[in-house]
């Protein structure tokens, strides 16, 4: 989580307009994210190679500069990925998966997806989220002090420029960084999403041995536990 002092940079504190409408016109490119991001920052070519899939040319030109700014970047370089979003929906996230032969998703999250009509309250969020076409920076861990809090408690944690993101795109975070790297985000927390199944919060983590788990609170207006804290990303 970035300290109130790094949020002021992020933000563009000390420069005048001008200068901070440049910096959000002009953008960084992949190259700059990936020097400044180091490890935390994964290529175009490693979703290619984790998911199996190829972006178009087009899909390409539009991811070709990083709509963040050095001052955000550096700030968290340490706490966050950044990383290029391919369009798919979570059946399609799990099974370009399969080739690593490994369990990476529990049974009720297989069972869901192998089903042939999704079915209740999962309908929604399976067949109509997906991960967008655009950059995205992303808290590796879940928002600070966000535990033993109801969702619209953890929210209230958020800084301006953040905001909570989907199940698809949390699981897409988090199965593409441990078929890049090999590392399990989110092993022993949920972190709550903004997505809604028969009106629970969608949770996200406990990436064990048994594979990421899915699952639901006990009502997405009242739920708290302290194994369950929120996650969050970065507004372009």
């Amino acid at each position: 989580m970035c300290t109130k002092d790094q949020t002021l940079a992020n933000n563009g504190a000390g420069r005048n307009e001008g200068e901070e409408h440049m910096a959000r016109c002009n953008g960084l490119s992949q190259k700059e994210g990936q020097d400044i991001m180091g490890d935390n920052f994964l290529s175009i070519e490693a979703v290619e190679k984790s998911f199996r899939i190829r972006f178009t040319p087009e899909e390409s030109e539009a991811l070709a500069e990083i709509p963040y700014t050095e001052n955000t970047l550096r700030a968290c370089k340490n706490t966050h990925l950044l990383f290029p979003g391919y369009p798919l929906k979570i059946p399609y996230i799990v099974r370009r998966s399969q080739w690593r032969n490994q369990k990476l998703f529990d049974t009720q999250l297989n069972s869901w997806c192998t089903q042939p009509v999704f079915a209740g309250g999962h309908q929604r969020f399976f067949q109509y989220e997906r991960v967008c076409l655009r950059w995205y920076l992303t808290s590796r861990d879940i928002v600070a002090e966000s535990t033993n809090k109801t969702y619209e408690k953890q929210r209230t944690l958020l800084w301006p420029n953040e905001f909570v993101p989907n199940a698809t795109e949390m699981i897409y975070t988090i199965t593409l960084c441990y078929l890049a790297t090999n590392v399990r985000l989110f092993e022993r927390i949920y972190a709550r999403t903004v997505s809604v199944c028969d009106d629970r919060r969608i949770m996200v983590g406990f990436f064990g041995p048994n594979g990421l788990r899915v699952g639901c609170g006990m009502g997405y207006m009242c739920d708290r536990s302290e194994n369950i804290g929120l996650a969050s990303s970065y507004h372009h």
